[in-house]
Formats: structure tokens, C-alpha cells, sequence
């Protein structure tokens, strides 16, 4: 019920499988409205996003933009940063993420030798997120994410997934 409400509502969703693209899908909810967002994606579930026009993807390594590239080369990419808050329940940087400073840089680059179109920046501050500053470090960090992609001749915008926003 909440999710047909919210798929109503016009609501984007983050889905981190095959089955939750089809769940979603079932729901009248258009292709553009998702984000595949699982960081080590399934080869069969890059074909099915592909398939069903799912178009934009997370990445955080450059295994995943390999496999972008050889089963979905016309993905709109989201390169994820890792951004934990100080005091989080749940710090999720070490399930996902790139470090902004040492990685990002280097994946932007890949992508962009590799003809991949990064069209945006996300981050995910933890849960249970107890101070207020961490979502000013990470929008920080995302801007330099961004302006790095920029210089490569990237066209991103900066997508924060707690909750789910574009700015």
C-alpha cells in the first residue's frame, strides 16, 4: 500500500535488484523515475535494467564500470561517495562508497576514457545520523566530486540518497 501511494505520488525509488525494478515497475512507476543503486550490481540484472530502460546506475569501483561498459554502455552513471557522519547507528561507508579524495578522481577518469556518461554525485551520511555538519562535509565533498567530472567533461548534478533528492 505505501509504495503504490508513493508510486502515485510520483515518488522516485531506489532499487537494488532485479526483482525490486519489477516490483516497482508493476506499480506503473516509468523506467526514468528508478535508479539501480546496488553497489556490486548482477550481470543479469545490468541486462534487465537495460531491457526495461532503467538507465541510471551507482558506482563506486572500477569492476562495476566494467561491467557497465561491456552490458550497458549507454548507462546514465551516479558515482556514490563515501560520506559517514561522526556519530551514525549505522555508518554505511564501508558497504559503499568511494573516498571522495583518492578514488573519485581516479573512477571519473576511467569513465570518461571508457566513453561512460556520469550524469550525477550521491552519498549516503549513515543512519541514525546524530550531527547536523556531516551532510555539510559530504555536500563539500560531492561539489569537488562534481567539478572533477566537470573538468573531464562530465554533466552531473549532485544527488543526496537520504532521502532521495537533487539539488
Amino acid at each position: 500500500m505505501l509504495l503504490s501511494t508513493l508510486a502515485a505520488l510520483g515518488a522516485g525509488f531506489d532499487c537494488a535488484s532485479q526483482q525490486e525494478i519489477k516490483m516497482v515497475r508493476s506499480l506503473g512507476v516509468s523506467s526514468d523515475r528508478i535508479i539501480f543503486a546496488q553497489p556490486v550490481k548482477m550481470v543479469s540484472h545490468i541486462s534487465y535494467a537495460s531491457a526495461v530502460h532503467v538507465e541510471r546506475m551507482t558506482f563506486d569501483s572500477e569492476m562495476e564500470l566494467k561491467k557497465i561498459k561491456q552490458h550497458m554502455p549507454h548507462a546514465k552513471l551516479v558515482i556514490r561517495i563515501r560520506s559517514d557522519a561522526l556519530k551514525a547507528d549505522h555508518p554505511l561507508g564501508i558497504k559503499f562508497g568511494c573516498d571522495p579524495i583518492t578514488e573519485a578522481p581516479k573512477l571519473l577518469e576511467i569513465a570518461a576514457q571508457m566513453d561512460l556518461k556520469v550524469i550525477g554525485v550521491s552519498f549516503h551520511v549513515g543512519s541514525g545520523v546524530q550531527e547536523f555538519e556531516s551532510y555539510g562535509r559530504a555536500m563539500r565533498r560531492a561539489a569537488e566530486v562534481f567539478h572533477k567530472a566537470d573538468s573531464l567533461g562530465h554533466c552531473c548534478w549532485v544527488v543526496s540518497q537520504e532521502p532521495e533528492t537533487i539539488v
